[in-house]
């Protein structure tokens, strides 16, 4: 059997717009910048663009290995986010019935993101 490969999409954010690529790197988390980002209620669960599809609007250009400017059309405010922009605490996270700890992120950004999807969310990030 023959296998090809006909499309090559990482999202940066579960659930936000793709961004296509020629290459990628891969390490044992997958795809090098594929959904290291997620973003959860304050209770630590997941939300996805099936129930708030404005995340699939938002668009990441790559700055860097570890930096993404953020756009979404409902905002001019355009957002970086970077290890700069992290905290050092770390909380759960559900996915699924799995429970991991990420990274969260600091106040504005998390205000960023509330703000497109009208609700408290915040991004945590998974080093796996």
């Amino acid at each position: 059997m023959t296998y090809s490969l006909s499309q090559l999409i990482i999202y940066p954010i579960k659930s936000i717009h793709g961004i296509a690529l020629q290459t990628s790197q891969v390490n044992e988390a997958g795809l090098l910048g594929d959904r290291r980002y997620m973003l959860v209620t304050p209770d630590g669960d997941f939300i996805t663009g099936r129930e708030h599809p404005t995340l699939t609007l938002i668009k990441a250009k790559q700055l860097d290995d570890n930096s993404w400017v953020l756009s979404h059309p409902s905002t001019d405010t355009e957002l970086t986010l970077n290890q700069a922009h992290l905290s050092d605490e770390h909380k759960g996270v559900v996915i699924w019935e799995e429970h991991l700890q990420g990274q969260v992120a600091k106040s504005e950004v998390n205000a960023w993101f509330s703000s497109i999807v009208d609700k408290p969310v915040e991004p945590r990030v998974l080093w796996r």
